[in-house]
């Protein structure tokens, strides 16, 4: 059998940068608005800056434009193959891509004209890729009393992580805030990881009247993030249970439904 699955979205973000709500408990009587329409940033020749209000005018925060897109692509393939009854061979793939482009842009409309503050953007790109390759093989036996069951895989898996992200500041012009070679200064940060992980693994169940069972399992895992010479390790275990309700004594308990 063969199973292709395929997932992609796009969404486009235009919200305000501030949550406005958190202005609900503010002075209810300051002006908003001077006489000419314009953002208010004082009354009666006292700034709200000297009372100590950094964000004395809720309604900047509508000015700061924002726009966000972000994509979204999520692939996934699923292979089953039975070679013979009781030995199946199965993979896992998929693939996923996470895109995203964000631009805020704080006009001088925006600012306090009180304080010296300039116009300023933001710029941010995005990419994360992502990968996991899962094959499998397993053998099932069923006996008389007894059933085995076998299994070996290997599992693939890659992480990569890219953002860029740039501050222009000492904007003379607010149709200049959408390119970043409009500002007077630019600060760029840039930050990039890389992840790898391989693994092989085996383990084998053999269960005995339907209420014995047995499980070995083991695995040599290896990662990216671990030091030189040491990235790589083994992994064993060996586990026991008993399903005593699978017992003729337990069955006559109707009170118990399962017990392990």
């Amino acid at each position: 059998s063969l199973a292709l699955a395929s997932y992609y979205s796009y969404n486009l973000n235009h919200l305000t940068t501030r949550d406005l709500t958190g202005f609900i408990t503010e002075t209810p009587n300051f002006k908003i608005y001077d006489s000419v329409g314009n953002l208010n940033w004082e009354e009666n020749g006292i700034t709200y800056r000297s009372l100590g209000l950094s964000d004395p005018n809720p309604l900047a925060f509508l000015k700061r434009l924002y726009d966000g897109q972000f994509q979204d692509l999520n692939n996934s393939l699923n292979i089953r193959y039975t070679i013979f009854p009781g030995l199946y061979l199965k993979a896992d793939i998929g693939y996923n891509l996470v895109y995203g482009n964000e631009v805020s842009k704080t006009p001088g409309a925006s600012i306090d004209k009180y304080s010296t503050g300039l116009p300023y953007s933001y710029f941010a790109l995005s990419d994360q890729k992502n990968w996991i390759i899962e094959p499998q093989i397993e053998y099932r036996k069923q006996l008389k009393e007894d059933k085995i069951e076998l299994l070996i895989g290997n599992t693939l898996l890659g992480n990569i992580n890219n953002s860029l992200t740039s501050t222009g500041t000492n904007y003379t012009n607010d149709l200049l805030l959408g390119s970043i070679g409009g500002a007077g200064n630019v600060t760029t940060s840039n930050t990039y990881s890389l992840y790898h992980y391989i693994a092989m693994f085996a383990r084998i169940n053999l269960i005995h009247r339907e209420k014995y069972i047995f499980n070995l399992s083991g695995s040599r895992d290896g990662s990216s993030r671990y030091g030189r010479n040491r990235q790589f390790a083994e992994f064993g275990s060996l586990g026991a249970a008993w399903i005593f309700s699978k017992e003729h004594y337990s069955q006559r308990i109707p009170a118990l439904s399962f017990g392990q």
